[in-house]
């Protein structure tokens, strides 16, 4: 073999190496993007055109007697990202029944014992829970961080809506999710946004959304939403409370700017009938 043969074949195999390599580490990376629980939207999504402010029957939503349905992924999600809109529901006398749809067990962490986190994370919110004066509360238990909207799924949620009998259901926006948030969030508003009008529910408000079109002043609730919070002690406690804590006040704070409050939580509402 000649020296230019022999420095083409050279080349080759270090070409082929490379290949190898980078396709290797590529696969790690997309591996590890859909092992672990976060979604990112790489390319921004559109803000819908048409999204004029709305008031969802307010005057109804607080009133005594009112059936509310809440769906949320986790146990502590109540709490972040409702806890000034459940105190004022509270305080109403509404009717509210929270649907939680896994076990928040953590599992796909390998050093967490997702066993007992799953316990002791649905403990703190049935603590939270009678905190509020919630009326009925349910787990579905599927496994943390791997939610899907598949049929098991809608089939076991549309049964406990139905159950329910809502006339408000409160639920994560999948249409307009912040750019990186949890995929369980996402998977729990697609399955209820598909399902909502199989239901009694004639509004569908949903949370965690940059579209909002209604705005909550919380700002007389704030500080028992941050009790509400510190509830959830295996997951937030010392400084990561003082974190979690500054996060949500600054949400609250971006909403409340809406309509020129000191807090708020915002919802995306959609009239169902």
């Amino acid at each position: 073999m000649g020296e230019r043969q022999q420095d083409l074949a050279k080349r080759r195999h270090n070409r082929k190496r490379r290949v190898i390599a980078y396709g290797s580490i590529a696969a790690l990376l997309v591996g590890f993007y859909y092992y672990q629980p976060n979604r990112i939207d790489f390319i921004p999504r559109h803000m819908p055109a048409l999204n004029p402010r709305v008031d969802p029957d307010s005057a109804f939503l607080f009133k005594k007697g009112t059936r509310i349905a809440i769906v949320t992924a986790h146990p502590d999600d109540a709490e972040f990202f409702l806890g000034g809109t459940l105190t004022r529901l509270s305080a109403a006398g509404a009717d509210i029944t929270l649907i939680v749809c896994t076990n928040g067990d953590k599992s796909f962490y390998p050093w967490e014992d997702g066993t007992k986190l799953g316990r002791i994370r649905q403990d703190e919110q049935r603590e939270a829970f009678n905190h509020w004066h919630g009326s009925r509360l349910v787990f579905l238990g599927y496994p943390d961080g791997r939610l899907h909207p598949n049929d098991d799924v809608k089939a076991r949620i549309l049964v406990e809506l139905q159950a329910a009998r809502p006339e408000y259901i409160l639920a994560f926006d999948p249409d307009f999710p912040p750019r990186i948030s949890h995929g369980d969030h996402r998977s729990a508003g697609a399955v209820v946004k598909a399902i909502a009008g199989q239901t009694t529910a004639k509004w569908l408000l949903m949370f965690q959304t940059i579209a909002e079109n209604y705005t909550l002043d919380i700002t007389d609730q704030w500080e028992e939403k941050t009790q509400l919070l510190a509830m959830h002690r295996s997951q937030f406690s010392g400084e990561k409370l003082a974190r979690v804590t500054g996060f949500v006040e600054d949400m609250a704070i971006g909403y409340g700017e809406k309509i020129n409050v000191t807090y708020g939580e915002g919802f995306r509402c959609l009239n169902l009938r």
